[in-house]
């Protein structure tokens, strides 16, 4: 299970025009006016509910509600602008009771990531209660949503949790898109091996034929469940890796006590 912010081991200018075929538009304008904020005074499963069934999302951003838990939900984007063209994108989100109160969410991505907000290790989705602000005074979660999407379409070098990501982006713009091309292939950056999320339309006609045979078999069907046990087992094994870290150091520490009271 996804942890609080904050619990675990573990400022942004204002967004600028989305860009949709070839036109600058207002994000409002994509966000129909079917969208009403949920009661707060609900249960937040309850409100999760209300919020998605009245929210029409921009194109290529949809969600998936999880079954195995209420307050849990998948955000897919199929990315069709921005340096992570022309990925599809999936995440993990988990809201608590006093959502949107700072530190009430906690995001993962469900693939390793390059981006400055994504934890290389955890996965991690660092997003702040200032993202949220951009697209909404209410903080809703459609809000959250849309500054998830934004924060892909967009990246900003702030939050930081990956410092190799940030610095590229700030320094670096071209470099830091090829390296995003480079580790949604699959590639390896500063040690790190990322998970090839880039559609099969995007690697040429070898990899289009080749997807063409394997789209006469249908898919797998994985259910929610499964999905998140995934997940939450990867989250296990980093947080078990830190804690045998710990147990090392501290016992490479005593033997250095003891040999140290000997001399």
């Amino acid at each position: 299970e996804l942890l609080r912010p904050g619990t675990s081991a573990s400022a942004s200018t204002a967004a600028p025009p989305l860009s949709v075929d070839g036109r600058l538009e207002r994000e409002e304008d994509l966000v129909l006016d079917t969208w009403a904020q949920g009661d707060l005074s609900l249960p937040i499963a309850q409100r999760l509910y209300q919020e998605l069934q009245s929210t029409k999302l921009p194109p290529g951003c949809r969600t998936d509600v999880v079954s195995a838990s209420s307050s849990q939900f998948f955000v897919i984007l199929d990315v069709a602008e921005g340096p992570y063209t022309p990925a599809t994108l999936t995440f993990w989100v988990k809201l608590f009771e006093d959502f949107p109160k700072p530190g009430s969410w906690s995001i993962r991505s469900q693939s390793r990531l390059f981006h400055p907000s994504v934890e290389p290790t955890t996965r991690r989705f660092e997003l702040t209660q200032e993202s949220l602000a951009q697209h909404g005074p209410s903080s809703s979660i459609r809000d959250l949503i849309l500054a998830l999407r934004q924060a892909i379409l967009e990246p900003c070098a702030t939050p930081a949790v990956n410092s190799d990501a940030a610095v590229l982006l700030q320094t670096d713009s071209g470099t830091f898109r090829r390296t995003v091309r480079l580790t949604l292939n699959g590639g390896d950056y500063s040690g790190v091996k990322y998970d090839p999320v880039l559609s099969s339309a995007s690697k040429g006609t070898k990899l289009s034929r080749e997807g063409s045979r394997r789209n006469s078999t249908p898919d797998p069907v994985v259910s929610d469940q499964v999905r998140i046990g995934l997940m939450g087992l990867e989250v296990v094994r980093e947080d078990f890796r830190k804690q045998a870290a710990q147990w090392i150091k501290q016992n490479n520490d005593e033997l250095l006590s003891l040999q140290s009271a000997t001399d």
